[in-house]
């Protein structure tokens, strides 16, 4: 008790000062110092009583754990403990204490007795609600007689308030001082673009001046027309006379024979002279870099700069400055430039006079090289013509042949089989009739894919005379040349609507024949073949057809049958020239007949599509264009 006593009569003078507006308690200590009753006589109680019920959170520490003995009522509810918390080691209780230093200066003070010494670190607590707060945390070592450390005792306060308080004021300094620091850079970029467009502006006057003479005198001398040579001659030494720079050149960009790309001078003018065009090599140049679209000004230092090409060194040029030129299509053509065998002073005006007339320049390359073009287009056309004309001479040989001599072997053929079979029938074996027959037969077939072979290639050589021609009459043609077919087969034909339309008749008597000899001929057997044919004229938007031109008018001419039909998936094919979905053993022909067809229909500027099923007919879709919107 006489130790207890002791050690609040010292600790508490040393403790309460840390701890502003304790006013209470320090007055409490005063009196406590001040009266007539020694320490000795006091009750153990009272001072008991003081401890607990101080205004300041108190607690004693005893021990290398740091075991809580005693924690006063104030230290408890600012912790947000219970009584259970007093017997326990404190960093047990409270082990966010341990991460923050605390734990070893305890140790320290346990140790050697060492003091905080003013110290208050700010501490983090984890309250039972988990709010985090900040504390100050004063202690002191309790010292036994032989000076030995027995315990700590800790007197903590709540500073969260100051602490953020703090930390806000630091953070509104640090903000001024950013946005401060922001203005003064923004303010700097301000001025210094201000003091940037100003000086262009006073260039951009100068220069505006300056290129309105330029151009006026530049229309003037070029107002009437100038052709190639006598546009370049006369653009270049109205350069030269303008700047009074040594050299003034337009050039082209080249291959030369090692497919190197070159320069090769279109026009040039040394010391305000015309002189004779030259070609020199691109690279390790500042025509290079103009090309390349780099750079295009070497005012100055031209030699040092580019030590290597012989051009600059041949010239002796300090200055250069070049412009590139472009095709329509963006690509590099060619460039403008003058040389001087001093520094070039008024760059920007130079500059500003090849950007004027590098345009211009653009403008006549582009227009001889389309005339060059002209002219090979020309040339191949010609010789296309001529090529075309030797190709249908020779078509119309083959076609002589084919309809001449190829044709009277197949007669002699027939003719002499015939005979055979005819007379001496009776004394040939089985297998020489079968033979026979097949001689006859393949004959026949011969003679067929000539005479459609000849259909075909007289497309385009025959005269096309357009007649408008009324469809129902061609459809009465074709049905009396298959009159036989058709009654053998008892095939039921239906035309309705048959419209006037502008044609060639033969050819389309051929496509009408060829296409209802199809369906005759892909018929079934065991059901009989009918055949229907329509025709309307209606505005391409209401045929259901891309393509077709939405505001041309058609004829729609459309033929279909219940015959065998074809998979979907061969529309296209059947259309292509020996092209056959049956072996000609099952159906006779000789895969032209609808490859003709389509041919007159394209020779007429019109569509065919196809469409059919197996087993449920085809039908043929024809729209040809009556000429009229």
């Amino acid at each position: 008790m006489e130790r207890f006593q002791i050690l609040i009569h010292k600790l508490t003078p040393k403790i309460i000062p840390a701890f502003p507006g304790n006013g209470e308690v320090e007055e409490l200590v005063r009196n406590f110092d001040q009266a007539n009753t020694p320490i000795q006589q006091m009750a153990e109680t009272d001072v008991f009583t003081i401890f607990m019920f101080a205004p300041v959170a108190i607690c004693n520490l005893k021990g290398k754990n740091h075991t809580v003995t005693l924690a006063n009522d104030a230290f408890l509810q600012l912790i947000e403990k219970g009584k259970d918390f007093v017997g326990k080691p404190l960093f047990e209780s409270l082990p966010e204490l341990k991460t923050q230093g605390l734990k070893e200066l305890f140790d320290s003070a346990m140790q050697d007795g060492t003091p905080d010494g003013g110290h208050k670190p700010e501490v983090t607590l984890i309250r039972n609600q988990r709010q985090q707060g900040f504390y100050n945390f004063v202690y002191h070592p309790i010292l036994e007689q032989d000076h030995t450390v027995t315990g700590i005792i800790l007197v903590v306060s709540e500073v969260t308030e100051q602490v953020i308080a703090k930390n806000k004021n630091l953070e509104n300094q640090h903000v001024r001082e950013k946005e401060l620091e922001e203005k003064v850079q923004q303010r700097t970029l301000e001025l210094s673009a201000m003091n940037e467009s100003l000086q262009q502006k006073n260039q951009e006057i100068a220069l505006s001046k300056y290129n309105k003479r330029f151009l006026t005198e530049f229309s003037e001398n070029f107002s009437a027309y100038k052709l190639h040579t006598e546009f370049f001659d006369s653009l270049v030494q109205f350069i030269a006379d303008t700047t009074r720079l040594d050299y003034a050149f337009v050039g082209k960009l080249v291959r030369n024979d090692m497919g190197e790309f070159t320069i090769q001078t279109i026009a040039i003018t040394a010391f305000d002279k015309l002189t004779e065009n030259i070609t020199y090599p691109l690279l390790d140049g500042p025509c290079e870099q103009v090309i390349r679209g780099m750079l295009y000004s070497f005012p100055k230092q031209c030699r040092q700069t580019f030590p290597k090409n012989k051009t600059i060194e041949q010239f002796n040029v300090e200055g250069y400055l070049g412009y590139p030129l472009h095709d329509e299509q963006g690509n590099a053509v060619g460039l403008i430039a003058v040389m001087h065998e001093k520094e070039i002073e008024d760059e920007e005006t130079v500059s500003s006079i090849l950007k004027i007339v590098a345009r211009r320049t653009e403008i006549e390359l582009e227009r001889i090289k389309n005339g060059e073009q002209l002219v090979q287009n020309n040339k191949t056309l010609k010789e296309k013509n001529e090529e075309l004309v030797k190709i249908n001479k020779e078509l119309e040989s083959f076609s002589f042949v084919a309809s001449h001599d190829l044709q009277e072997p197949l007669r002699k053929i027939q003719t002499f089989t015939g005979r055979i079979l005819e007379k001496e029938f009776a004394l040939l074996s089985d297998s020489g009739k079968d033979y026979f027959q097949r001689i006859q037969n393949a004959a026949e077939r011969m003679r067929q894919l000539i005479q459609d072979l000849l259909t075909f290639s007289h497309i385009n050589t025959a005269k096309r005379k357009f007649e408008t021609t009324d469809l129902s009459l061609i459809v009465e043609e074709v049905k009396n040349e298959l009159k036989e077919t058709i009654q053998e087969k008892e095939v039921i034909i239906e035309a309705n609507g048959m419209c006037e339309v502008n044609i060639i008749p033969f050819q389309f008597r051929q496509l009408l024949y060829n296409l209802i000899g199809n369906s005759l001929k892909f018929s079934k057997p065991e059901k009989p073949l009918r055949i229907i044919i329509k025709s309307t004229i209606s505005k391409g938007n209401k045929l259901n057809n891309e393509q077709l031109s939405p505001d041309k008018e058609y004829c729609h001419i459309s033929i279909s049958d219940n015959g065998i039909g074809f998979d979907p998936q061969y529309k296209d094919q059947i259309f292509e020239v020996f092209q056959r979905l049956h072996g000609k053993d099952e159906f006779k022909g000789t895969g032209i007949g609808l490859a003709i067809v389509k041919k007159i229909v394209e020779t007429h500027h019109g569509v065919i599509t196809a469409t059919g099923e197996i087993d449920k007919g085809a039908t043929f879709d024809i729209y040809i264009p009556t000429g009229t919107k």
